[in-house]
């Protein structure tokens, strides 16, 4: 891939015992990738047999991304953490729901059912009909169905679908090609 980051000296500044004990890991685990990037290089790989170097699906690592678009979006003053959804989706005003806020749904402390979308509802669809299980801010409570919210609560603040917003913002600026969502 023209475009990929540069290999380094392999296992560079790498203890071999803990590259091993990395390697056995993401075995028992069934990663399908195993990375390890220094100083803008790759010293360390290590792929599941069979795996044909498609693109990847993340998983939780998409997390990471989202909270990055909301950080972005606290930066450009169009949200704070604090912000309440009702404020961008009016469905929940007057409701329990109504104090939820950003900062709720970022660290799984919003109540809403953690149930995903299934089905033909869209993710916002899914996710402004949910119930509320506990009282938000009220305990930790992992959270996928609220994380995928937060991509359209992104949209909603920004104008841009989520894949969009961030390859303006991030992707483009730090020359990785072919993310997508």
């Amino acid at each position: 891939m023209p475009d990929s980051l540069p290999g380094g000296e392999p296992l560079a500044g790498l203890v071999p015992e803990a590259w091993r004990k990395m390697e056995t890991t993401a075995a028992d685990e069934e990663s399908t990738a195993l990375v390890v990037v220094k100083d803008g290089r790759i010293v360390a790989e290590r792929y599941a047999k069979g795996y044909d170097g498609k693109p990847l699906v993340a998983m939780s690592a998409s997390k990471s991304m989202v909270s990055m678009a909301v950080g972005c979006l606290v930066a450009e003053g169009k949200l704070t953490l604090d912000t309440r959804i009702a404020s961008l989706f009016p469905e929940w005003k007057g409701t329990p729901k109504e104090a939820v806020t950003v900062r709720h749904l970022l660290n799984h402390t919003s109540g809403l059912d953690q149930t995903r979308r299934s089905g033909t509802k869209t993710i916002r669809e899914h996710a402004l009909a949910s119930p509320l299980v506990f009282t938000p801010g009220q305990r930790f409570q992992y959270n996928n169905n609220a994380v995928d919210f937060l991509a359209v609560v992104v949209k909603e603040a920004s104008g841009q679908p989520l894949d969009e917003y961030l390859e303006a913002r991030l992707f483009r600026k730090l020359n990785i090609q072919g993310a997508w969502w």
